[in-house]
């Protein structure tokens, strides 16, 4: 495992096609995940939970020394396991994540963070970014 704060996970160019939307930040931004890579997005979940799954969650978990913005880790939510970037720390024991295969950011204990392998860090990020440009934000269409 790596815990090399310089790793990216990066993103793919958007492709045409049909999206799944996966998060919403706000009237004009939001993120979703195109559904060409739905079975490979799918497979890669169940991959994460075969591994985390069988190993000692005690012997994944990050040191406290290494958390700092910008490192790749694992979070489990439910049944699944998810990339996560560390964007900041809210208190000592708490910090910032954001979801790299959805694209939206939760807040978690820093004892659910576990390491992420390196050979994971060169799979792009499923969830892309999307804006809507020339929305005017003040019109509002409302329908009865």
């Amino acid at each position: 495992a790596s815990n090399d704060s310089s790793s990216d996970i990066k993103t793919l160019p958007p492709q045409d096609g049909y999206y799944t939307i996966t998060h919403v930040y706000n009237a004009i931004e939001f993120y979703g995940h195109s559904q060409v890579r739905e079975r490979e997005l799918d497979a890669f979940y169940k991959h994460l939970e075969s591994i985390y799954n069988n190993n000692n969650a005690n012997d994944q978990s990050l040191s406290v020394d290494f958390l700092m913005e910008g490192i790749p880790c694992v979070i489990q939510q439910g049944e699944k396991y998810y990339r996560v970037i560390i964007k900041h720390r809210e208190s000592d024991s708490r910090v910032l994540v954001k979801l790299v295969d959805r694209g939206d950011e939760v807040i978690v204990d820093t004892s659910e963070l576990l390491q992420l392998e390196n050979k994971y860090f060169k799979i792009p990020a499923f969830a892309q970014p999307f804006r809507l440009y020339n929305y005017d934000e003040s019109v509002r269409c409302f329908i009865l």
